[in-house]
């Protein structure tokens, strides 16, 4: 890391600490790498999840008579 880029994430890391409440509950998830992923991989795992349920009946493939 560039001291620039630490200097913005120290930064972000004070504003986070000082906001308290609902906005910075979701504040400190978002400037977070780690929860900002885990929430990203955890979202898109239950949205692949609900769109496999909804193709259940689908046949991607028909079959072709001759």
């Amino acid at each position: 890391l560039t001291p620039v880029r630490s200097e913005q994430a120290a930064n972000y890391i004070t504003m986070v600490q000082k906001s308290s409440g609902f906005v910075g509950f979701f504040k400190n998830i978002y400037y977070d790498e780690y929860k900002w992923a885990l929430v990203k991989s955890a979202s898109l795992f239950i949205v692949g999840v609900r769109f496999a349920q909804e193709c259940v009946g689908l046949e991607l493939m028909p079959s072709v008579a001759h």
